[in-house]
């Protein structure tokens, strides 16, 4: 053992950076388990793993390097808390995850210090050195947070859960408030760059689940695509909806692969479905995506494959019938009421879904080919259609999109 209380708490530090990960597990569950109220913030341990990451190497190489946090630690420290107020993170989950992850970190350093030997006055100072770097840290996150909320409640500036729920009514915003907001977001030129926005759902289910779909979409989309992404939850028509912008210069079908990838990805089964709007010069004009992304999921509702995204421009046909609804129940009493729930409407369903395939249509529904052409011809004579008419072809399948499946999923 060394003469020297710094040489000895060098050490330890190097052995603390040598089992860093296990640390790094060690104080994500621990905070993870501990903070309810937190796991509805972030999505996954490996995201809140970043989180944290960041502070514990810092206080370690404080020790190592016996210094004080440099004055661009404090300042990384800093735009974190400035990000959280953002977000609508609250002072008390703030404080309680940094207290754990103290709590959590100090344990772990009595450890090594036990395991390596140490004497305990030199335990202790080592202890309180750690204390006094995250007290810095921790001020530097607190002082920024607060600034910043002071902004926000004097101001009325927008933070990410109100830009949402006035992007998707269509609210007026000033150019003013968007401006600040994209700077502080690290977003350059919200004017000139286009945008996209991103609407997810969950099919009713708990709102948690939302939430954790919601931040799992987030955090797999700016990691793959390295850009900032905004989000917010805003109440839907039947359950709440996740919705998500990010700078996009592609076009919207460019942006499907991300989404399936990060909506597959998830680590739960989700019946999930996403539905994208077309990009938008400026962030004002995000708005119009906004509602494009929702009146896709909406319209496609009962069609869309779960887990996968689809977009608003695929889905003009489903939205433009759904704006109308005495347009609606017309065309499903006309069309589909003389065959509503029977195996008739299985089978126009699904001839229509295979591009009027009769073996396609007889292999899904598990019957000869022969009995295909029979229900199609009484199809026919109940409604007084002609399928094979471009004209009436066309309302069937007004009528189809128009109206959810009332029979068996033929697809299925």
């Amino acid at each position: 053992m060394s003469s020297d209380p710094n040489d000895d708490l060098k050490r330890v530090a190097r052995a603390m950076l040598k089992d860093f990960e296990s640390l790094m597990t060690s104080i994500t569950d621990r905070v993870w388990q501990t903070i309810p109220a937190y796991s509805s913030l972030i999505l996954e341990q490996s995201d809140l793993r970043d989180r944290i990451r960041e502070n514990v190497q810092n206080v370690i190489l404080c020790m190592l390097e016996g210094r004080e946090p440099s004055t661009a630690e404090l300042t990384r420290s800093a735009k974190n808390g400035e990000r959280r107020a953002l977000q609508g993170v609250s002072h008390a989950s703030l404080i309680q995850s940094f207290r754990t992850a103290e709590r959590t970190l100090t344990d772990e350093f009595q450890l090594w210090c036990a395991r390596m030997q140490l004497k305990p006055a030199r335990a202790r100072l080592g202890r309180n050195l750690l204390i006094d770097n995250l007290d810095r840290i921790e001020r530097a996150m607190l002082d920024a947070y607060e600034a910043m909320q002071q902004q926000i409640d004097a101001s009325n500036q927008l933070t990410e859960p109100t830009l949402f729920n006035r992007l998707a009514v269509g609210a007026t915003i000033a150019p003013g408030e968007v401006e600040q907001l994209g700077r502080l977001l690290g977003i350059d030129d919200t004017e000139q760059t286009r945008f996209i926005a991103i609407a997810l759902t969950t099919g009713g289910a708990d709102a948690t689940v939302l939430e954790r779909l919601r931040h799992h979409v987030v955090f797999q989309l700016t990691a793959a695509l390295r850009t900032p992404v905004l989000s917010g939850t805003v109440g839907g028509s039947s359950s709440p909806v996740a919705l998500i912008a990010l700078p996009w210069s592609q076009g919207s079908d460019a942006l499907l692969p991300h989404i399936d990838a990060a909506i597959s990805d998830t680590m739960v089964e989700i019946a999930s479905r996403a539905a994208v709007g077309e990009p938008r010069v400026g962030l004002g004009q995000l708005s119009l995506s906004c509602r494009q992304a929702l009146s896709a999921l909406e319209a496609t509702e009962a069609t869309a494959e779960s887990r996968k995204a689809i977009r608003y421009a695929d889905s003009l046909l489903e939205v433009l019938v759904r704006r109308d609804p005495p347009l609606v129940r017309q065309l499903s009493d006309r069309y589909l009421g003389p065959l509503a729930g029977t195996e008739l409407e299985e089978t126009l369903r699904c001839h229509v879904a295979t591009n009027l395939s009769l073996s396609k249509t007889a292999t899904l529904l598990h019957v000869h080919r022969n009995t295909i052409v029979y229900r199609l011809r009484r199809i026919e004579e109940l409604t007084g259609l002609d399928l094979h008419d471009v004209g009436d072809l066309s309302r069937v399948v007004l009528a189809l999109a128009a109206t959810p499946n009332s029979g068996n999923d033929a697809a299925g």
